[in-house]
């Protein structure tokens, strides 16, 4: 069949000619009757595929494309889906019958072969293929799969859920959702790739249908383990996922519990687009348009962290596209005008990465920043009352020199009468107000810390965020409000009296339960607890585990007690920290049980550890003081002898714990809860059948 019209040319012309003869001969050999052309067919569509991805930046995309279209037009794509769904019981296709001999090696090099084709044209023809519901049994299919068919399969609906709302309806239903969910659970990374990027396809294509399916297969809750995975491209399209599913805002609140979605952020402040776009085959040759544009709606959501993982995408592109020279894909696909407006009224990371898109992109930046509106001058004051439509007025805001510190203290008295700004109209005054109220809302002084005062109070209220300002100004932070009395919250700037009850019992709820824990030292108060209000909750489970080889089960230990219906703490703020908090010491006392992650090497540290340095020693040592009932849990660990361990953890070596086998995680778990020594309804809890899927 001719290949004419395929546009061989853009991919340079030495190039061209070689694919052009080697997809033909492809198509021929995968048509051809004899597996062993077959089997030959998918190795030299691999080596091309390859090969048209190893090109320059500029050309790789459209010498891929070309490669697909090719095999698609000469048939190859036709005998390629046939291989891969000999070995189900499905519908055959019609027309002659095709040579099959069971041949494992050829199926699973076919269905190596599909998923590295499922470029955007081939995944629609296949999702109208006749054979689309038998493809989706084999890719789904995880129970007896070796590792490489685990990891195709995935692969293949990674690419699968990137068609349709309509197509992410049908694969939720033949079980291709159910079959991403499954393999959260295994251990290798490449495949867990693909777990974490079909989620985020889905969540993205599937619509508010397909959202809503993801919440009912608990998507939310395994999304955690990916998002601690050691892969920061793992981790990237789990939070993907997690942004889209908390830009619904029927699911924002349900999102919010799997603790997965407090992580984007911390995450964010540690990247850089371009560096982590260079760093990232997945991400080095750019998006489409159409996926693109797909991220629009998550930059105006108005959800923090959907927003602020949104602009850092699209920095991440600008880079890719300038390098590639197609930077007018942000004019054609209407990413101009959002990205200003971003850039413009985000929060410092949303703004800063929506900065970084708009300059690589050639484009002009907003002239001013609602995050530091307090270092705006008399000028960009005077643009951004022009902005909000007072035209009128903006020349005597200029003429009063107002900037930005002066604007955010605005009143009312400033605005009416002979000594204001000259405002007649009341209602239009309070309309003002609101606008200023907005731009408090997203000052932020500290550029984002992670343990500044708009976190802090981001953790109560998003609302409270307002207050920012005044507390920066004055110089208080977390760490002084347990010494402030109530009444000089209103002195600091808090008017509301709703707002300081807030406050004050947030303060007080800290004074009461900081102090406990068994081994907490009683010393100055600890405001690590400010920066997250969970740890002052009482778990029936507290997690320990060694962050360098424990993380991923600690991960997977938290969402299996989760679904059981179980209260768990995990601490993620400490990954890549150098600090100790102790307020988890409190969190540990307040506990009805710490689960032991022993994996290799986790408890090296604490052999000769006399002083306690080592925090998993404190940990256990801290559980251990306090009566709190501990499970270890052993995955490929070695145990030490019990004389070279610290005294006061010693009896870890004499207690009942459970041997983790990965194939076997469902029968870990519920000897893990037989061994926990929880209260009647937590027990009954456990006892009742979840529905995983």
């Amino acid at each position: 069949m001719s290949n004419e019209g395929i546009p061989w040319v853009r991919c340079g012309q030495l190039v061209a000619e070689e694919l052009r003869a080697a997809v033909d001969s492809c198509g021929e050999r995968l048509s051809s009757p004899s597996p062993r052309d077959q089997r030959r067919g998918t190795e030299e569509l691999h080596r091309l595929i390859t090969l048209a991805w190893s090109l320059e930046t500029r050309l790789a995309r459209d010498a891929a494309d070309a490669v697909c279209d090719g095999i698609r037009e000469n048939s190859g794509l036709e005998a390629l889906l046939r291989l891969c769904c000999a070995k189900t019981k499905g519908p055959r296709p019609p027309g002659g019958q095709l040579e099959v001999v069971g041949d494992d090696c050829l199926w699973l090099s076919a269905l190596k072969a599909l998923e590295q084709i499922m470029m955007e044209a081939n995944r629609a023809y296949i999702s109208q293929h006749a054979l689309f519901g038998a493809l989706v049994g084999v890719a789904s299919k995880q129970d007896g799969g070796s590792v490489e068919v685990v990891r195709c399969g995935t692969g293949v609906l990674e690419n699968l859920f990137k068609v349709s709302e309509q197509v992410c309806g049908e694969l939720v239903r033949s079980g291709g959702l159910q079959g991403v969910i499954s393999a959260c659970r295994c251990t290798d990374p490449l495949t867990l790739l693909h777990c974490a990027a079909a989620l985020a396809n889905c969540a993205m294509y599937g619509g508010p249908a397909g959202q809503a399916a993801m919440m009912e297969h608990k998507a939310d809750h395994w999304l955690f383990p990916l998002a601690l995975h050691d892969s920061a491209v793992v981790r990237y399209y789990a939070f993907l996922a997690i942004s889209f599913l908390a830009a619904n805002k029927a699911l924002e609140e349900y999102v919010a519990r799997s603790g997965t979605l407090e992580l984007v952020l911390p995450f964010l402040l540690t990247q850089n687009p371009e560096e982590f776009a260079a760093a990232n085959p997945t991400h080095v040759h750019g998006r489409a348009a159409e996926w693109l544009s797909r991220l629009l709606p998550l930059l105006e959501c108005g959800n923090e962290e959907a927003c602020s993982l949104a602009a850092f995408y699209f920095a991440m592109e600008a880079g890719v596209k300038k390098r590639q020279q197609r930077l007018k894909v942000f004019e054609e696909i209407g990413a101009v005008d959002p990205l200003r407006k971003a850039a413009r009224e985000g929060t410092y990371i949303t703004s800063s990465f929506s900065c970084q898109a708009l300059r690589l992109s050639c484009q002009l930046l907003p002239g001013y920043c609602f995050w530091n509106v307090l270092q705006w001058d008399s000028a960009q004051v005077e643009q951004w009352v022009c902005d909000i439509g007072l035209t009128e007025l903006a020349k005597r805001f200029s003429d009063s020199r107002v900037c930005g510190s002066m604007l955010v203290d605005t009143a009312m008295e400033d605005l009416l009468g002979e000594g204001g700004v000259g405002m007649h109209d009341r209602l239009m005054a309070k309309w003002f107000l609101k606008q200023v109220r907005a731009l408090r809302l997203k000052a932020d002084p500290t550029c984002g810390s992670p343990r500044s005062m708009r976190q802090w109070l981001r953790g109560i209220g998003r609302e409270l965020c307002v207050y920012t300002v005044d507390f920066e100004r004055r110089g208080v932070g977390p760490h002084l409000l347990p010494h402030l009395p109530p009444e000089v919250l209103a002195e600091v700037g808090v008017a509301s009296a709703l707002d300081r009850l807030r406050i004050g019992m947030e303060v007080q709820s800290h004074a009461r339960e900081g102090g406990g824990g068994g081994a907490v030292a009683k010393d100055s108060p600890d405001t690590g607890s400010f920066f997250s209000p969970a740890l002052r909750k009482k778990y029936d489970v507290f997690i320990s585990y060694r962050r360098a080889t424990g993380s991923q089960l600690a991960s997977l230990l938290k969402v299996h007690l989760q679904l059981r219906g179980l209260s768990v703490f995990l601490d993620v703020t400490q990954l890549g920290a150098g600090n100790f908090n102790r307020a988890i010491l409190t969190t540990i006392g307040n506990s009805l049980n710490m689960v032991m992650v022993l994996s290799q090497g986790a408890l090296d540290r604490c052999l000769g550890d006399v002083c306690m340095q080592d925090w998993v020693h404190r940990e256990l040592r801290c559980a251990l003081d306090s009566s709190v009932h501990v499970v270890p849990v052993m995955d490929n660990f070695t145990w030490p002898e019990a004389e070279q361990l610290p005294p006061g953890i010693q009896p870890l070596c004499r207690m009942n714990g459970v041997s983790w086998n990965h194939e076997y995680q469902e029968a870990c778990i519920n000897k893990l809860i037989s061994f926990l020594k929880l209260p009647v309804n937590a027990r009954k809890r456990t006892q009742s059948k979840v529905e995983l899927f």
